[in-house]
């Protein structure tokens, strides 16, 4: 599949849905936090694009989180620490597509080339059993005389063989 194709459908598993207006704003910072060290636990075990889904998550989220009807009362620190973090996601989240692009390429490649292999192999195969049926003259006929069918034996109908006419 297509590298770029396949970062797109990362990118439509990141749908977050509407914010939950029952749910009080610090529990949705708390949330976001949480989401921010998990995606960090995913990147030390190497599984690239868990982490780089809830970055887009978070960065979705804190978007989203601006129309919450208690918003206006969140204090000024926890909007500053949400700030940053957002700044550090998105860096992160960039540098994940970057690094993911790359991986889907190499892999693109070398599934590719495996093919390309696979096809020659099965076409050389092919050439070597069509080979094998096809019956090649050991010598050539000369130029400008009458190649002659296997029955004739390059007589012709006027033979001085006695019987044949």
């Amino acid at each position: 599949m297509d590298p770029r194709l396949r970062l797109e459908i990362l990118d439509h598993c990141v749908d977050v849905g509407d914010i939950n207006h029952y749910f009080s704003v610090t529990r949705l910072f708390t949330a976001l936090h949480i989401m921010v060290q998990i995606a960090n636990m995913y990147l030390k075990e190497g599984s690239l694009e868990k982490a780089y889904v809830l970055n887009l998550r978070f960065v979705m989220c804190f978007r989203r989180f601006h129309f919450h009807q208690y918003f206006g009362t969140v204090s000024s620190a926890d909007k500053a620490v949400n700030c940053r973090n957002i700044i550090v996601v998105v860096a992160k989240a960039e540098e994940l597509r970057a690094r993911l692009l790359l991986q889907y390429t190499h892999e693109y490649e070398q599934y590719y080339d495996e093919q390309k292999e696979k096809r020659t192999e099965e076409c050389r195969e092919k050439e070597g059993s069509s080979k094998q049926h096809t019956i090649t003259p050991l010598v050539k006929a000369p130029e400008g005389k009458e190649k002659t069918s296997p029955g004739t034996s390059g007589l012709s109908s006027s033979s001085t063989r006695p019987g044949v006419q």
